[in-house]
Protein backbone atom coordinates (compact mmCIF):
# COMPACT_ATOMS: atom_id res chain seq x y z
CA UNK A 1 0.00 0.00 0.00
CA UNK A 2 1.47 3.61 -0.68
CA UNK A 3 -0.44 4.86 2.50
CA UNK A 4 0.30 4.27 6.24
CA UNK A 5 -1.26 1.92 8.54
CA UNK A 6 -4.75 2.93 9.85
CA UNK A 7 -4.69 5.84 7.23
CA UNK A 8 -7.73 4.43 5.25
CA UNK A 9 -9.87 1.73 5.66
CA UNK A 10 -9.49 -1.36 2.92
CA UNK A 11 -11.95 -4.47 3.63
CA UNK A 12 -9.80 -7.33 4.63
CA UNK A 13 -11.29 -10.92 4.69
CA UNK A 14 -8.37 -12.12 6.58
CA UNK A 15 -8.93 -9.78 9.16
CA UNK A 16 -11.66 -12.36 10.52
CA UNK A 17 -9.06 -14.78 10.72
CA UNK A 18 -6.74 -13.06 12.46
CA UNK A 19 -9.13 -12.52 15.14
CA UNK A 20 -10.24 -16.07 15.17
CA UNK A 21 -6.76 -16.36 15.84
CA UNK A 22 -6.48 -13.62 18.68
CA UNK A 23 -9.45 -15.71 20.56
CA UNK A 24 -7.93 -18.96 20.44
CA UNK A 25 -4.86 -17.87 21.67
CA UNK A 26 -6.87 -15.67 24.70
CA UNK A 27 -9.60 -18.71 25.79
CA UNK A 28 -7.48 -21.75 24.48
CA UNK A 29 -9.42 -23.61 22.54
CA UNK A 30 -10.13 -23.81 18.84
CA UNK A 31 -11.98 -21.05 17.65
CA UNK A 32 -14.69 -23.79 16.20
CA UNK A 33 -15.17 -24.61 19.51
CA UNK A 34 -15.28 -21.88 21.05
CA UNK A 35 -17.98 -20.64 18.74
CA UNK A 36 -20.40 -23.57 18.94
CA UNK A 37 -20.21 -23.57 22.97
CA UNK A 38 -20.54 -19.73 23.26
CA UNK A 39 -22.52 -18.84 20.08
CA UNK A 40 -24.14 -22.01 18.34
CA UNK A 41 -25.50 -23.93 21.22
CA UNK A 42 -26.85 -20.83 23.32
CA UNK A 43 -29.12 -20.28 19.98
CA UNK A 44 -30.11 -23.85 19.06
CA UNK A 45 -28.24 -23.49 15.78
CA UNK A 46 -28.35 -27.12 15.80
CA UNK A 47 -27.60 -27.82 11.89
CA UNK A 48 -24.37 -25.37 11.53
CA UNK A 49 -20.85 -26.06 12.03
CA UNK A 50 -16.80 -25.05 10.16
CA UNK A 51 -16.18 -28.35 9.02
CA UNK A 52 -18.00 -31.27 6.71
CA UNK A 53 -17.91 -33.48 10.21
CA UNK A 54 -19.99 -30.88 11.59
CA UNK A 55 -22.93 -31.14 9.78
CA UNK A 56 -25.36 -33.67 8.49
CA UNK A 57 -24.30 -33.82 4.75
CA UNK A 58 -27.39 -34.77 3.41
CA UNK A 59 -29.08 -31.44 3.98
CA UNK A 60 -26.11 -29.62 1.98
CA UNK A 61 -26.80 -28.08 -1.13
CA UNK A 62 -24.75 -28.99 -3.62
CA UNK A 63 -22.64 -25.84 -5.59
CA UNK A 64 -22.96 -24.29 -8.53
CA UNK A 65 -20.71 -22.08 -10.84
CA UNK A 66 -23.20 -20.86 -13.43
CA UNK A 67 -24.36 -24.87 -14.74
CA UNK A 68 -21.26 -26.68 -13.79
CA UNK A 69 -21.73 -28.47 -10.24
CA UNK A 70 -18.77 -27.58 -7.83
CA UNK A 71 -16.88 -30.50 -5.80
CA UNK A 72 -17.51 -29.66 -1.49
CA UNK A 73 -13.94 -27.69 -0.54
CA UNK A 74 -12.58 -26.88 2.67
CA UNK A 75 -11.31 -23.44 3.23
CA UNK A 76 -7.50 -23.11 5.31
CA UNK A 77 -9.05 -19.51 6.90
CA UNK A 78 -12.68 -21.06 7.58
CA UNK A 79 -13.29 -17.97 10.35
CA UNK A 80 -13.69 -15.58 7.52
CA UNK A 81 -16.26 -17.09 5.78
CA UNK A 82 -16.80 -21.20 5.69
CA UNK A 83 -19.28 -21.14 8.06
CA UNK A 84 -22.10 -24.64 6.95
CA UNK A 85 -25.72 -23.37 8.20
CA UNK A 86 -28.90 -23.46 7.24
CA UNK A 87 -31.24 -20.22 6.82
CA UNK A 88 -33.43 -21.41 9.22
CA UNK A 89 -30.23 -21.11 12.16
CA UNK A 90 -28.86 -18.35 10.46
CA UNK A 91 -32.20 -16.60 11.10
CA UNK A 92 -31.60 -17.03 15.31
CA UNK A 93 -28.06 -15.55 14.36
CA UNK A 94 -30.01 -12.70 12.62
CA UNK A 95 -33.03 -12.54 15.57
CA UNK A 96 -29.73 -12.08 18.12
CA UNK A 97 -27.86 -9.28 16.12
CA UNK A 98 -31.37 -7.42 16.68
CA UNK A 99 -31.78 -7.55 19.59
CA UNK A 100 -28.28 -7.28 20.60
CA UNK A 101 -28.56 -3.77 18.42
CA UNK A 102 -31.73 -3.30 20.61
CA UNK A 103 -29.73 -3.63 24.11
CA UNK A 104 -32.15 -6.74 24.53
CA UNK A 105 -29.18 -9.81 23.40
CA UNK A 106 -28.75 -12.89 25.38
CA UNK A 107 -25.35 -13.67 24.12
CA UNK A 108 -23.31 -10.63 25.32
CA UNK A 109 -23.43 -7.97 27.46
CA UNK A 110 -25.29 -4.45 26.32
CA UNK A 111 -21.96 -3.00 26.67
CA UNK A 112 -20.39 -5.45 24.56
CA UNK A 113 -23.15 -5.07 22.06
CA UNK A 114 -22.69 -1.25 22.07
CA UNK A 115 -18.99 -1.65 21.23
CA UNK A 116 -19.97 -4.30 18.54
CA UNK A 117 -22.17 -2.13 16.74
CA UNK A 118 -20.71 1.86 17.27
CA UNK A 119 -18.81 3.16 14.04
CA UNK A 120 -14.85 2.12 14.39
CA UNK A 121 -13.21 4.55 12.13
CA UNK A 122 -13.46 8.26 11.42
CA UNK A 123 -14.44 9.80 8.56
CA UNK A 124 -10.96 10.83 7.35
CA UNK A 125 -10.01 6.71 7.20
CA UNK A 126 -12.78 6.39 4.16
CA UNK A 127 -11.18 7.94 0.45
CA UNK A 128 -15.05 7.21 -1.24
CA UNK A 129 -17.35 6.03 1.32
CA UNK A 130 -19.04 8.99 3.40
CA UNK A 131 -22.45 7.43 4.11
CA UNK A 132 -20.47 4.30 5.02
CA UNK A 133 -18.66 2.69 8.53
CA UNK A 134 -18.10 -0.44 9.94
CA UNK A 135 -19.21 -1.88 13.60
CA UNK A 136 -16.98 -5.49 14.53
CA UNK A 137 -16.77 -7.25 11.29
CA UNK A 138 -20.19 -5.61 10.17
CA UNK A 139 -21.06 -3.22 7.44
CA UNK A 140 -22.91 0.55 8.28
CA UNK A 141 -25.04 2.31 5.33
CA UNK A 142 -25.68 5.12 7.69
CA UNK A 143 -28.66 7.05 6.25
CA UNK A 144 -30.45 3.56 5.59
CA UNK A 145 -30.14 2.78 9.26
CA UNK A 146 -28.84 -0.54 7.94
CA UNK A 147 -26.05 -3.14 9.39
CA UNK A 148 -25.31 -6.73 8.39
CA UNK A 149 -22.77 -7.69 6.05
CA UNK A 150 -21.98 -10.27 2.49
CA UNK A 151 -19.76 -12.86 1.13
CA UNK A 152 -19.31 -14.73 -1.98
CA UNK A 153 -17.15 -17.98 -2.28
CA UNK A 154 -16.82 -20.52 -5.55
CA UNK A 155 -20.97 -21.90 -5.58
CA UNK A 156 -22.59 -19.53 -2.99
CA UNK A 157 -23.27 -15.46 -2.34
CA UNK A 158 -24.67 -14.15 0.90
CA UNK A 159 -26.54 -11.13 2.14
CA UNK A 160 -27.78 -10.82 5.69
CA UNK A 161 -28.88 -7.39 7.09
CA UNK A 162 -31.51 -5.34 9.19
CA UNK A 163 -33.07 -2.01 9.69
CA UNK A 164 -31.60 -0.43 13.05
CA UNK A 165 -35.04 1.52 12.94
CA UNK A 166 -37.76 -1.15 12.64
CA UNK A 167 -35.96 -3.97 13.61
CA UNK A 168 -36.68 -5.97 11.22
CA UNK A 169 -33.86 -8.11 8.84
CA UNK A 170 -33.59 -9.88 5.63
CA UNK A 171 -31.02 -12.48 4.23
CA UNK A 172 -30.72 -14.26 1.19
CA UNK A 173 -28.35 -17.47 0.48
CA UNK A 174 -27.44 -18.69 -2.67
CA UNK A 175 -25.88 -21.60 -3.59
CA UNK A 176 -24.27 -20.63 -7.04
CA UNK A 177 -22.55 -17.82 -8.40
CA UNK A 178 -21.65 -16.55 -12.24
CA UNK A 179 -20.13 -14.38 -14.42
CA UNK A 180 -22.59 -14.14 -16.82
CA UNK A 181 -23.21 -10.26 -17.71
CA UNK A 182 -26.67 -10.13 -16.13
CA UNK A 183 -26.11 -11.66 -13.03
CA UNK A 184 -25.67 -9.04 -10.96
CA UNK A 185 -28.80 -7.42 -12.07
CA UNK A 186 -30.98 -10.78 -10.93
CA UNK A 187 -29.08 -10.82 -7.78
CA UNK A 188 -29.95 -6.99 -6.41
CA UNK A 189 -33.17 -7.96 -8.23
CA UNK A 190 -34.02 -11.40 -5.88
CA UNK A 191 -32.54 -8.99 -2.84
CA UNK A 192 -34.87 -6.17 -3.47
CA UNK A 193 -37.95 -8.26 -3.97
CA UNK A 194 -37.45 -9.15 -0.45
CA UNK A 195 -37.25 -5.70 0.68
CA UNK A 196 -41.31 -5.81 0.07
CA UNK A 197 -41.94 -8.72 2.44
CA UNK A 198 -39.66 -7.18 4.60
CA UNK A 199 -42.13 -3.87 4.85
CA UNK A 200 -45.00 -6.33 4.74
CA UNK A 201 -43.70 -7.78 8.10
CA UNK A 202 -43.82 -4.38 10.06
Amino acid sequence: ADYQPGAYYEYSNIGASLCALVIEKAVKMPFSVFTQKHIFKPLNMTATGWFFEDIDLAKHSKLYHEQTELPYYHNLSYPDGALITSTTDMSYFLAELIRGYQQKGGLLSPESYQEYFKNQLKEEQFRDKKDYNVGLFVEKQLSYNVVGHSGGDPGTNTMLYFDTEKGIGRMMFLNSDSDIKNSNTVFWGIWNTLAKYQEDLR
